[in-house]
Parts: structure tokens; sequence; C-alpha cells
């Protein structure tokens, strides 16, 4: 979809959120390995529903190679079965509900060791070489479009949560492997219940501990959901 003018401040802060996320490093086109594809990073446009425009930055990834652009791309998602276990489960025992949606949530993972993706700079932020050659995109961390993208997030999310229930005393926290992998229960001394359900950036949460706006406990007891903001 072509830019129209309220869309300029969107692409600057997309472009700011790969910045800051470190997502590529640009290299000279003569750095690219011999061999290696170059593909297209392109812009997607959209007017949400409450009218703020938004730009997505994203690689093009029907023209990437398996084997060489990725390997390994299935990411799990909850099941429907599992949300509605959960919303039950708030039901029955008296929890609260939330829902997050991750701003920027594929920028957030890492890809593995060696892992790279070579692409041609966005449109409006091309950059020239000494001998006006356009410079190259070194994708370090994943972007949206590509197809390891999701299996990123995903599987920086566990590592996280199982560095939680390592760190924070008192803390267990399991994955139902055995039914759904991608529900994650947090156990504390105090009886606390935390159930999560990961769908792809999405996030459902049923909490026992009452919280305010901010997500501070009203009960200072109840520790779990505390020390996971901390974390």
């Amino acid at each position: 979809t072509a830019a129209t003018p309220d869309f300029p401040d969107a692409m600057l802060t997309e472009i700011e959120n790969h910045r800051h996320n470190e997502s590529w490093t640009v290299i000279d086109r003569a750095e690219v390995p011999s061999g290696r594809r170059l593909h297209n990073l392109t812009w997607v446009f959209k007017h949400k529903r409450n009218g703020k425009a938004k730009a997505r930055l994203c690689v093009q990834g029907c023209t990437m190679l398996p084997q060489i652009d990725y390997d390994q791309v299935f990411a799990a998602t909850a099941r429907s079965s599992s949300n509605r276990t959960i919303c039950a489960l708030a039901a029955v025992f008296g929890c609260e509900l939330r829902a997050f949606d991750w701003t920027a949530a594929y920028l957030q993972g890492d890809f593995e060791e060696g892992e790279v993706i070579y692409c041609r700079m966005p449109e409006g932020f091309v950059e020239l070489d000494k001998t006006g050659t356009p410079r190259v995109c070194r994708i370090e961390k994943p972007v949206y479009g590509a197809p390891q993208s999701g299996r990123r997030l995903q599987r920086k999310i566990f590592a996280w949560l199982s560095s939680c229930g390592e760190a924070i005393p008192g803390l267990t926290v399991r994955r139902l492997e055995d039914s759904d992998g991608c529900v994650v229960v947090c156990d504390n001394e105090d009886g606390e219940m935390l159930i999560l359900g990961l769908y792809v950036d999405n996030l459902i949460i049923a909490h026992s501990a009452k919280l305010t706006e901010d997500g501070t406990p009203v009960d200072a007891r109840k520790t779990c959901s505390r020390q996971l903001r901390a974390k």
C-alpha cells in the first residue's frame, strides 16, 4: 500500500524501533558474501481501528531460501481450547484476566549464532557508499516477514520464563508440555495462581493477585506477579 501524508511519522517510529533494537548493521555491497541473495525490505501501511497510522517494515520472506536464509520455522501457539480453559479457571477461582500484545514483538527475538539475512535498505532510508552504490542491511535479529521470526521470539520467551523460575526463590515455572506447551503455570509458596497462554505475540494471563493499573500487587504478600514484573 502506498504511503499517504499521515504515515511519515509512523515510518520514523518503525525505523527508530529497529535502530534501538540493533536489528541490522549497514554494510557496503562488496561485503555481502558471494552467492548470497539480497532481499527487499518492504513497507506495509495500515490505519488501525482508532485511526492511528501504522507503518511496518517487513523483509520479503517469499524470496528467502531454506537452509541459507532460514532453517527451522515452526512455532507452536496456544490452542483455542487452552484459552477457553484459562478463562474458565479464572471464572471458577475468581482470578483477574489480562491480555497483552507486545509492541514490535518479533524484534525482541534473537537469531542463532551465524544466522544472518542480507537486504536492500528500506525505501526512503537508502544510504550510498563512496562509489554511489546503495549500501546493504545485514539483518542480525528477527524482523517481520522472515519465516523464522515467530520461532525465535517464542524460544526467547520460553527461556525468559524458565530463568524466572530459576532466579526467584520459591517460584516454580512449569510449561504444560504434555498437553499444551504454550501454557505456562507459575506456582509460589503463597498458593498464588498465575497461568499464561502464549499465542505468537499475544499473551493471556489469569492471576489471583489483585493488581493496580500499573501491575503492582494490592496485597504485598502476593509476590509472584510482582516478582515476574520486576524480572
